[in-house]
């Protein structure tokens, strides 16, 4: 079985049930499946691919159905903190608006750790940035 460490950004504005998540900080999956709902901010998920149980995919369900950001990918042999700058990052970011399920396939990595960094926006960001783009599109 593979193992799942999630970090978060700003763990005092979390919800209680994350905050009491956080301090396990060890997620195990459950049929290759992670249930949570992503907070606004950074929340990290660090994969350990297990060689003896070959991992070719790994889903996550994310209970904030609001939630809009970017997921991005990286990669590692070495078992690394989160924020190092030894990660090997895969492919770039992917946007998402209102996303409940991210299926990420693993086939193909020969990576002992993957790196799962989702930003989620704050609302009052992203309602901004429709404003903006209201008042351009009434200006042009």
């Amino acid at each position: 079985m593979s193992a799942v460490e999630r970090t978060l950004s700003d763990v005092q504005n979390a919800p209680a049930a994350l905050k009491s998540q956080a301090e396990k900080n060890i997620l195990t999956l459950d049929n290759d499946t992670v249930s949570c709902s992503l907070p606004e901010g950074e929340t990290t998920f660090i994969i350990s691919l297990v060689r003896s149980s070959p991992l070719d995919r790994f889903t996550l369900i994310n209970e904030n159905l609001a939630a809009r950001g970017e997921l991005r990918i990286a990669v590692s042999n070495e078992k690394l903190s989160a924020d190092s700058d030894k990660w090997t990052p895969v492919d770039g970011a992917v946007s998402f608006k209102r996303k409940r399920l991210f299926n990420v396939s693993m086939l193909g990595v020969e990576a002992k750790y993957i790196r799962l960094t989702f930003h989620v926006e704050h609302e009052k960001d992203m309602a901004a940035l429709g404003r903006q783009a209201f008042a351009q599109s009434v200006v042009d």
